[in-house]
């Protein structure tokens, strides 16, 4: 059953040359493979995008079904589990193992230096792949190149960057992206069918290592061992290592000292979540290239509230396309709201009086003590009223709790403010739009 998915994998790199990024996303991505027998290929679909289950099968079986047999090299069907007929044959899940493409190297295209937005939070470790890319393995200072950083922060884009830069430049160069679970699978298997020589030749002998995932290291011995012995060859050839990880090497649990010191004998980086600026930019870039014209606001609006995570913020654009193209609807903030409804919700209940403050001060660039004080100028009282109006808006607090957090004020205090704001919203409209963009910041958390 483990090799379901490399076949899969395998079936995905074969459609994807003949599909359309959108199309892709919208209708191969939620498919997930069960199992197979000799003739059949069956697969599940994610439960909210169900509906498209008619569409897959007529527009796209045909290419399912060619690439499956592509794959697997003999005729092959493509079939929904819950439409496999009830006397179908016994399920075999054969031992042979897919067909590798010679000279795979692990690379996406698309992802390269030139797509890749440069902010505040990742300059630096930019600068450094930039800098690997154009003399790998040449410079012991950036040798190797560790990155980290949390999820969808962009480490796996500027790994393929890197690679895929170095083989522009030197297509003889052998180049290697792989995550550290495969690393570790084909470690077992090799282990397993004797083909441990084999293994050792085809990553030590690589003039670019690109290792994702390295705190999957973590607790499994003899995938650290081969690791170090790995690097080490490698590294005393003086090719280029570059490693990517969501802590670092010294917050991966139960690595081996040795490997720990190995991982940062170079230089290490890490990548912050953006700002909101170079997350707006991310944004339009994404839309370029989706070859989509998006309002500025909706993409703003996506920004304010995904604030942590590339990848979601780019799905979430992703799906705003996707429903309007479905639904024959404009893409406008009335259908941003609504696709975003449910990211909008998980946000806000993260959302507390003490984070409403910080967000208010700081977009008013003055700090919470001056917000919570008894200070009665009017600009103060009236982001002071901001505050509390957002904190009855957005929260379940009670009037008490929500002024004794605003330095002991009292219930009619509380509502008194906020009966200001909401007169001020009827008249005021760039005040308003002030209040607006504050909610989406608290929001998008």
């Amino acid at each position: 059953m483990a090799n379901i998915d490399l076949y899969w994998q395998q079936i995905i790199d074969v459609l994807k040359q003949d599909m359309n990024e959108i199309t892709f996303d919208a209708f191969i991505s939620p498919i997930q493979p069960v199992r197979y027998t000799d003739s059949l290929f069956i697969c599940s679909i994610s439960m909210g995008v169900s509906a498209y289950k008619d569409i897959i099968k007529k527009k796209y079986s045909d290419k399912l079904n060619k690439a499956i047999s592509q794959v697997f090299s003999k005729p092959m069907t493509f079939i929904f589990e819950d439409e496999v007929p009830d006397d179908n044959e016994p399920v075999v899940i054969t031992q042979e193992k897919p067909q590798v493409k010679q000279g795979s190297n692990g690379l996406i295209p698309d992802y390269v230096f030139s797509n890749y937005i440069v902010g505040a939070s990742n300059n630096i470790a930019y600068a450094a792949a930039v800098a690997v890319a154009d003399n790998p393995g040449e410079d012991d200072m950036y040798n190797p190149l560790f990155l980290y950083g949390g999820v969808g922060l962009g480490k796996t884009h500027l790994m393929h960057a890197i690679g895929n830069h170095v083989t522009k430049c030197n297509p003889n160069a052998k180049v290697m992206y792989v995550s550290c679970e495969k690393f570790t699978t084909e470690l077992v298997e090799a282990i397993r069918d004797k083909r441990t020589i084999e293994f050792k030749e085809k990553y030590r002998e690589l003039d670019l290592l690109l290792i994702d995932d390295v705190q999957f290291l973590s607790g499994k011995e003899a995938a650290q061992e081969e690791f170090f012995h790995t690097f080490n060859a490698l590294f005393d050839a003086k090719k280029q290592i570059v490693m990517c990880s969501d802590r670092k090497p010294q917050e991966i649990k139960t690595l081996t000292d040795r490997l720990v010191s190995r991982m940062s004998k170079g230089l290490i980086f890490d990548i912050k979540a953006p700002d909101f600026e170079t997350r707006t930019a991310i944004l339009a870039k994404k839309a370029e290239t989706m070859n989509i014209k998006i309002p500025s606001e909706i993409l703003q609006y996506i920004a304010y509230t995904i604030t942590s995570n590339i990848r979601e913020m780019e799905g979430t654009l992703k799906k705003i396309v996707i429903y309007a193209k479905f639904n024959n609807r404009v893409i406008d903030m009335e259908l941003a709201e609504e696709v975003m409804k449910d990211v909008i919700r998980d946000n806000k209940a993260n959302v507390t009086v003490a984070y409403i403050q910080e967000t208010v001060a700081d977009f008013y660039k003055i700090s919470v003590d001056e917000l919570l004080s008894k200070r009665r100028t009017k600009p103060l009282t009236t982001y002071r009223h901001i505050a509390m109006y957002l904190c009855r808006k957005l929260l379940e607090d009670s009037l008490e709790e929500i002024g004794d957090k605003f330095g002991g004020r009292d219930h009619s205090t509380v509502m008194n403010g906020c009966d200001k704001i909401c007169k001020i919203l009827e008249t005021d409209k760039e005040r308003a739009a002030e209040i607006k963009s504050i909610e989406k910041r608290i929001i998008g958390n």
